[in-house]
C-alpha cells in the first residue's frame, strides 16, 4: 500500500505543480480564447511546423476573436491578429505598454546571450540614446552601386551552380542567398566587403537549429524557469559557444575599423557604435548587444524575403516575365535608388511577398505597464505580455478578401502612386505590418526594401528560374519565415 501511495504521489505532485504554475492569473481576461498548453508543448518538443499549428489550432480562433491567449516562456500572453488592436498597441498614445525583449525576461538563455538589450527591445531614455547613435547610419541615403554589383554576382553564381548540377532536383539557393545578404550588410554597415564566418557560424536560424537538436533544449523554451538551473543540454552549450564566437568576431571587426577622413557623412554604423563606446555614451554590454542584434535583423530578414519572392516568381512564371519586361523597359542600366523606386510591379511583388511571408511572422515583446483597454472588449491587466501575429492578420480573409492566402501582386494597384498609397494606408490601419508601426517602425526598412528591389532587378535581368516540379510553399522550421529547401532550375537570359 505504501508503494502504491508513493507512486501515486510521485505522479500527482508534479502534475499538480505544473497545473498550478501554468494556471492563468485571476485578472487575466476571460473573454479571450485560450490555446491549450499541451498541444503547444507537443508541437515545440516534437518540432512540428509552427505555421501548420497556427493554421489548424490558432487561426480559427484568432480570425473569430482577433486575439488569443498562448503560453510563451512561462507565462500566458495575449497575441493579437485584428488590425485595430495592432494599430492601438503600436500607436500606444497612452503609454500603456513597454518593450520587454528576451534579455529582460530570460537573460540566461541563448536568446538573451544573442540579443542582449538593444535598440529594438529597449525603452525610454535608453532607446532614445540608441536612436541618437544609430539613426544617422540607418536613415542615410544609400548608393546602390555595391548592392547592384553584388546582386549581379549573385545571378552569376546561381547560374554557375546550375551548370555544375547534374540532378533533376534543381540547385539549393539557401547558402548563396545568405552570402549575398551578409556581404551587403557587411559593406554598408560594418565597413568590410567579406564576412569572415560561415553560414552555420553566423545565421541565428542555424544557431537555433543547432540548439534545438536536443528535445531537452526544446522543452526548456516552454518553461523559462529551467534557465535558472546550472545544467544545460550539450546542444545548448554548443549553440552558446557559436554565439560567443559570433560576438567576439563582431567586436574584433568593429575595433579594427579605421574612421573615414572625409567627415561624419561617411561614417557607417560600426563607426557610430565604436565612437559611442569609446566616448562612454554606450556601455560595453549595449555595444555588443547592438552589434549582434543589428547583424541578425540586418541580413536574415532580407535573406528570407528574397527567397520567398523568388519562390513566388518561380511558381508564377508569367509575373516573372512581366517583371523582366518592366526592368528592361523602364530602368536605365546605371540606375539610382530613385529610378528603381518608380517601378510599380517590382514594388507590388515585394509588398505582396512581405504580406504573405513576413520574415517575423509573430513576435511577443511588449508588456503592459498598467491596465489597458484594448478596443471596447478586452481589458488587459498590468504585467500582461502582448504580441501580434503578423502572418495571421496579413492572411486573414476578413481583412484581405477571399484570396488573402494567394499570391497576387496586382491587389496593390497598377501604378506606383496607388501601390505606395495602399501600402501606407494598410500600414497605418494595422493590416500590413512587416516592419512594425509608428515610432517603433524598423529603422532599416527603407534600406531593406531597396536591397530587395535591386536584387530582383539584377536577377530577372540576367537569369530565369523555375521549380523542377510544381510544389506548394513549405515553410521552414525557423523563427524566421521562409521557404524550406528552396530549389530552382536556373537558365541564363539571352
Amino acid at each position: 500500500m505504501f508503494y502504491l501511495v508513493s507512486t501515486v504521489l510521485l505522479v500527482l505532485l508534479p502534475c499538480a505543480a505544473v497545473a498550478f504554475l501554468t494556471s492563468r492569473p485571476r485578472d487575466f481576461p476571460r473573454n479571450v480564447p485560450v490555446i491549450p498548453l499541451w498541444p503547444q508543448a507537443h508541437n515545440q518538443i516534437f518540432r512540428k511546423s509552427r505555421i501548420a499549428f497556427y493554421n489548424t489550432k490558432v487561426r480559427p480562433q484568432a480570425e473569430k476573436h482577433g486575439a488569443v491567449a498562448v503560453w510563451q516562456g512561462s507565462c500566458w500572453s495575449i497575441v493579437l491578429s485584428r488590425p485595430d488592436y495592432l494599430a492601438q498597441v503600436f500607436k500606444d498614445s497612452n503609454k500603456d505598454v513597454e518593450k520587454s525583449g528576451i534579455w529582460s525576461r530570460v537573460p540566461r538563455s541563448n536568446g538573451g546571450l544573442l540579443f542582449g538589450e538593444n535598440i529594438i527591445d529597449s525603452n525610454g531614455q535608453l532607446h532614445a540614446d540608441f536612436c541618437n547613435i544609430l539613426k544617422p547610419a540607418l536613415l542615410q541615403r544609400f548608393a546602390v552601386d555595391f548592392m547592384r554589383s553584388e546582386s549581379s554576382s549573385l545571378a552569376n553564381r546561381l547560374h554557375d551552380a546550375q551548370k555544375l548540377d547534374v540532378s533533376d532536383v534543381g540547385i539549393s539557393i539557401d547558402s548563396l542567398i545568405w552570402r549575398w545578404a551578409v556581404t551587403i550588410y557587411s559593406h554598408y554597415f560594418m565597413d568590410i566587403d567579406e564576412w569572415p564566418l560561415s553560414f552555420e557560424q553566423t545565421s541565428a536560424q542555424k544557431i537555433t537549429a543547432l540548439q534545438s537538436s536536443s528535445w531537452m533544449a526544446r522543452a526548456m523554451v516552454i518553461f523559462n524557469v529551467t534557465f535558472s538551473l546550472p545544467w544545460r543540454p550539450a546542444s545548448y552549450k554548443r549553440a552558446a559557444a557559436v554565439i560567443q564566437q559570433l560576438e567576439d568576431t563582431l567586436v574584433d571587426i568593429a575595433e579594427s575599423r579605421t574612421f573615414p577622413a572625409s567627415g561624419t557623412s561617411e561614417l557607417k554604423m560600426v563607426h557610430h557604435l565604436v565612437r559611442a563606446r569609446h566616448s562612454g555614451k554606450l556601455s560595453d554590454f549595449h555595444y555588443r548587444s547592438n552589434l549582434k542584434q543589428l547583424l541578425v535583423a540586418g541580413h536574415e530578414n532580407v535573406e528570407a524575403a528574397l527567397q520567398s519572392a523568388m519562390f513566388n516568381l518561380a511558381v508564377h512564371v508569367d509575373i516573372q516575365e512581366q517583371l523582366h519586361s518592366e526592368v528592361m523597359n523602364m530602368l536605365p542600366s546605371d540606375y539610382s535608388s530613385r529610378d528603381i523606386d518608380r517601378l510599380p510591379l517590382l514594388a507590388a511583388v515585394i509588398y505582396e511577398t512581405l504580406r504573405l511571408y513576413p520574415p517575423l511572422g509573430t513576435l511577443t515583446n511588449r508588456r503592459t505597464v498598467k491596465p489597458m483597454q484594448l478596443g471596447s472588449e478586452i481589458l488587459l491587466p498590468a504585467g500582461t505580455m502582448v504580441g501580434w501575429n503578423v502572418l495571421g492578420v496579413q492572411t486573414d480573409p476578413q481583412v484581405w478578401g477571399e484570396s488573402a492566402r494567394e499570391f497576387d501582386p496586382f491587389r496593390w494597384g497598377h501604378d506606383i502612386d496607388s501601390i505606395k498609397s495602399m501600402a501606407r494606408s494598410s500600414q497605418a490601419r494595422g493590416r500590413f505590418v512587416p516592419f512594425s508601426l509608428h515610432s517603433r517602425r524598423c529603422l532599416g526598412s527603407t534600406f531593406a526594401l531597396l536591397e530587395l528591389k535591386v536584387a530582383l532587378c539584377e536577377l530577372v535581368r540576367s537569369i530565369k528560374w523555375k521549380q523542377p516540379k510544381r510544389k506548394e510553399f513549405l515553410f521552414n522550421e525557423s523563427f524566421i519565415i521562409g521557404p524550406h529547401n528552396c530549389r530552382f532550375k536556373i537558365t541564363k537570359r539571352v
